[in-house]
């Protein structure tokens, strides 16, 4: 037996042994984007750890979430995907039209940064930012279609729809990419729902296993402007014991769904339409406890910045 059969057999037995394994294209051939599949169970959603320090959206009440299988992205979507789908579609993302707006109006825009242009060093295999919801809403869609899956998003509306193109609550009958909801990402996150503060399945943040910002709280403002900041290209920092990398830092996460406050009853599959929506996991230019697993952070619709990036999902059955 050569090495490269002993890793698949131990592959396929580690996957099955953590919830997990590895998916494929309704062809059977690898996917544009490898996907893990998570198997679903029952879990309590929120800040397990009861902490204090919240951001925008409070994480309590807990309340317990069971959920289908589902697959999730290994890692970010990165530049040269993103840019394999601006090629083909000749999309302008939601910055892009907005900097255009700005010269037609002969209006100085505050920046002119792109998902092409971030304003630090970035090569293909970093995570793409700069990106709206709508941005990856787009990108999902083309992604779809490319390996034949119904769409899951009206872009005109930007409705999530079922397989028959009809707008759906319902988040198993959406067959084609989209967005994880919020369940699903921290689900994910968490390692299955275990009892976890980091993506990478510890409590402790250290330097080297997340990709945010570490400074020494002795140092001067000055000082903490000029440390480095920028992204790090996916998979290259420790994935968590589901195999998925950067659920912490490196670039903030698109979910699905719209933030809600959070109820004490028991739910199963939630997702929550509006024109609001979350984005979870911190970023390379946040410190450690802001890429916490139970963060929520709501944003509008169109918002955009030098860490809004995101992981493609997909229902399971």
């Amino acid at each position: 037996m050569n090495l490269p059969t002993i890793r698949s057999i131990l592959s396929i037995w580690l996957a099955s042994c953590l919830g997990y394994s590895l998916a494929s294209d309704s062809t059977g051939s690898e996917s544009v984007q490898e996907l893990v599949l998570v198997r679903g169970g029952t879990y309590v959603m929120g800040d397990v750890f009861e902490d204090d320090r919240k951001f925008m959206i409070d994480e309590k009440p807990l309340h317990e979430v069971e959920l289908d299988d589902f697959y999730i992205a290994r890692h970010e979507t990165t530049i040269a995907e993103f840019r394999a789908f601006v090629q083909d579609t000749a999309y302008r993302t939601r910055k892009e039209k907005h900097l255009e707006a700005k010269l037609k109006k002969d209006e100085t825009p505050y920046d002119t940064y792109t998902w092409k242009e971030s304003g630090f060093p970035q090569t293909e295999t970093h995570p793409v930012v700069w990106v709206a919801w709508e941005d990856a809403a787009a990108y999902c869609n083309w992604l779809s279609k490319k390996e034949g899956y119904p769409v899951a998003y009206d872009l005109h509306t930007y409705q999530v729809v079922d397989a028959n193109g009809n707008p759906t609550d319902d988040i198993l009958k959406v067959k084609g990419y989209r967005l994880p909801t919020e369940a699903e990402w921290e689900y994910a996150a968490r390692e299955r729902g275990k009892k976890v503060l980091y993506g990478n399945g510890k409590n402790v943040a250290k330097e080297g296993e997340i990709a945010c910002l570490f400074c020494d709280d002795s140092l001067s403002q000055e000082e903490r402007e000029n440390l480095p900041t920028g992204t790090t290209p996916v998979g290259t920092i420790t994935p968590n014991a589901l195999g998925l990398y950067d659920m912490s830092g490196n670039a903030w996460e698109w979910c699905l769904d719209q933030g809600q406050e959070y109820k004490a009853d028991r739910q199963v599959n939630p997702y929550y339409p509006g024109d609001f929506h979350m984005i979870r996991g911190g970023t390379y230019c946040s410190e450690p406890f802001s890429c916490n697993v139970f963060g929520r952070i709501n944003f509008w619709g169109g918002a955009n910045c030098s860490a809004s990036g995101f992981r493609i999902a997909r229902t399971a059955r």
